[in-house]
């Protein structure tokens, strides 16, 4: 380390070759197109990192908020009290959910679309349906509420009536006219396929409860010693059975995708590698004057090492400013796009969201330039070995 750190003259010498003061060394240009690399590449991990982030929070936060935690359902009874009493006292449990769920089937003026009918109670919704239908009135049970998206695939709105085929566990059918009194937008998967009906519409008794955990992520151990404490009859299911491959998705493209990036990183690196060789070969007769100076072998050494954490200290920083300028820009510019084309690049038809979520982490920051100025940092040993190698008396002669 001391040998890196070395003097105040060789970090002024580096300081002077990063900058081409006097034409020293190298000349600004390499420099700063080694740095100009840099730049790029920690800007792109930034962007890319704060996305995959984004992608992760809003699984989390706001899909995880509507879809159930836990879901107790009870096929072939009713659902017992004690059961729900129990829940509600454990510490671990946010809100405990009565629900109905059935598969149906909208019908309106020869346009027709499968969905699936969820019935839930307006006194006691789960914690992210109760932020999205705040301002709505509960629903009687001949009504219903749909997506916008699943409004304007049927070409309802609200007022309209539709004819609602729906059947239950025990596959018993019911038909109904239902009117279509609110509308709502979850921007997730949700859009695509539910419809939310009252939990007592016509046909449906209550199915289970619907649970929110305080940690989503300990869902399944949850459920494990939870299924041991209830009554007979009843089945769990957590997030992860419906939801657990996107999250697994995720996490897995977030790692691949980050390490192609630290790919180009790497890339940047070498860029410096290849400009602190073509230096020292470029300048063996500087060197040579330097040493006959004074100047001693590990500080010689230090100068390359010191060179390159300049070059490496300028591109993060210059790369970090410039991934956060693109992470607050990059949200708006995608749903500018998007509506410039005409057509949404992220459906909900494909994909859990149909917008473009970021989340920047000061962690990341810290490990993506500690990172970039380590291998800045390795990269400045071969040349600097190469540059103490030079014996001073035979490179002036060959002056």
């Amino acid at each position: 380390m001391s040998a890196l750190l070395g003097s105040r003259l060789s970090w002024r010498l580096a300081w002077r070759y990063y900058s081409g003061a006097g034409n020293q060394l190298l000349g600004s240009g390499l420099a700063r197109l080694a740095v100009v690399g840099l730049m790029v590449s920690v800007a792109l991990l930034v962007v890319v990192l704060a996305v995959m982030n984004g992608f992760e929070r809003e699984l989390r936060e706001r899909i995880l908020g509507l879809v159930p935690h836990v879901e107790i359902d009870y096929p072939y009874g009713a659902p017992q009290a004690d059961d729900a009493s129990r829940l509600r006292s454990d510490p671990a449990v946010v809100s405990v959910a009565p629900f109905t769920r059935s598969q149906g089937l909208l019908y309106v003026a020869g346009r027709s679309r499968a969905v699936e009918l969820l019935g839930l109670d307006p006194s006691q919704l789960p914690l992210g349906w109760a932020a999205l239908l705040a301002d709505q009135p509960p629903l009687a049970p001949d009504q219903l509420r749909l997506s916008v998206a699943l409004a304007a695939q049927l070409q309802v709105a609200v007022g309209d009536r539709v004819t609602v085929l729906s059947s239950d566990s025990d596959r018993a059918t019911a038909l109904q006219v239902a009117t279509v009194a609110g509308l709502f937008a979850t921007h997730t998967e949700l859009d695509q396929q539910l419809a939310l009906v009252a939990l007592r519409h016509q046909g449906a008794s209550q199915h289970g409860w619907q649970l929110q955990l305080t940690d989503p992520l300990a869902s399944r151990d949850w459920a494990a010693v939870a299924r041991a404490q209830l009554s007979a009859g009843g089945q769990l299911r957590d997030w992860r059975q419906s939801h657990g491959n996107l999250y697994q998705a995720i996490k897995l493209s977030r790692q691949l995708v980050v390490l192609l990036i630290l790919l180009t990183v790497a890339i940047a690196a070498f860029n410096v590698v290849a400009m602190l060789v073509m230096s020292v070969e470029r300048r063996r007769g500087d060197i040579a004057i330097l040493q006959t100076m004074g100047l001693p072998r590990d500080q010689l050494v230090a100068l390359f090492g010191q060179l390159a954490l300049v070059i490496g200290c300028v591109g993060v920083t210059a790369g970090v400013v410039l991934g956060l300028a693109l992470c607050a820009a990059v949200g708006p510019l995608f749903g500018a796009l998007q509506a410039a084309l005409g057509w949404r690049l992220l459906s909900t038809e494909v994909y859990p969201i149909d917008y473009l979520p970021v989340d920047w982490r000061a962690a990341d920051l810290l490990l993506i330039g500690s990172v970039t100025l380590l291998l800045t940092a390795l990269a400045a040993i071969y040349p600097a070995r190469r540059a103490s190698a030079l014996l001073p008396a035979a490179e002036l002669r060959s002056e």
